[in-house]
């Protein structure tokens, strides 16, 4: 007697299901991954703002405080996309975000040239 069991369409149905689950898992895991190039170049785009950076302020408060939002300027981008990890529930939302954090945290003084 055969003791291979018969797959019925029930077990065929959720294979597909499965299968379907993680292709959309392992293309999620790929636009993450370009995410986090572009924000890796958005972070060194403001590194090199900073650096080109002349600005001279005169007063040390004042030049000290133009340094921290230099710094703030740098890490808003590597912020950002933890941030977009951790607090985005669906996969949607947290493109959603990376795509806002890339339009919002582009180096606009080097973009437009200034």
């Amino acid at each position: 007697m055969d003791e291979r069991t018969e797959t019925t369409g029930d077990d065929a149905d959720t294979r597909t299901a499965a299968a379907a689950d993680g292709a959309a898992r392992v293309v999620h895991r790929v636009v993450l991954g370009v995410f986090a190039a572009v924000y890796l170049a958005l972070a060194i785009g403001w590194v090199l703002v900073v650096a080109d950076n002349g600005t001279a302020l005169g007063a040390p408060l004042a030049e000290g405080l133009y340094l921290v939002g230099l710094g703030f300027a740098v890490l808003a981008a590597p912020l950002w996309f933890v941030a977009s990890m951790l607090l985005a529930r669906s996969a949607q939302s947290r493109v959603l975000w990376m795509l806002v954090g890339v339009v919002v945290l582009l180096p606009w003084p080097a973009v437009i040239g200034l």
